[in-house]
């Protein structure tokens, strides 16, 4: 096999776009004592839990009127915090519910991805854009 045949490129079903991901604000230390901010939404679309998962999950989705909501329960010690793991359960605005397996954290960002960029095409179509 060649390396052209092994090595699998990805998708570039955002090229040209420009993306922002963010998990909330952030606090950046300067010094001992002052530190740089910012006060981020949160709107990445995560539930991380540790009670009620899908419950509070699906809370947060209709209250920050998301068309998704990843819930990640952060009790799982093979998945979430501290590991390179992580097993979700998507929410859609729908109703539909998506339970993933385990797998790798990267495995998971494809996953959310391959989620988001319908969601991105359509709203393009819908302004009468260039698609993505």
């Amino acid at each position: 096999m060649s390396l052209q045949e092994d090595v699998q490129l990805p998708e570039m079903d955002l090229q040209g776009q420009h993306v922002v991901v963010t998990a909330g604000g952030t606090r950046e230390p300067i010094d001992p004592v002052r530190f740089i901010g910012n006060r981020s939404s949160g709107k990445m679309g995560f539930a991380a839990e540790t009670q009620d998962l899908i419950e509070n999950a699906r809370h947060k989705l209709v209250r920050k009127r998301l068309a998704f909501i990843c819930a990640n329960d952060v009790t799982a010690p093979d998945a979430g915090f501290g590991v390179d793991t992580n097993r979700i359960t998507i929410l859609h605005a729908t109703g539909a519910q998506e339970a993933l397996p385990l797998m790798s954290k990267h495995a998971v960002a494809h996953e959310i991805l391959d989620r988001v960029v319908p969601l991105l095409r359509k709203t393009t179509r819908l302004r009468g854009e260039e698609q993505v």
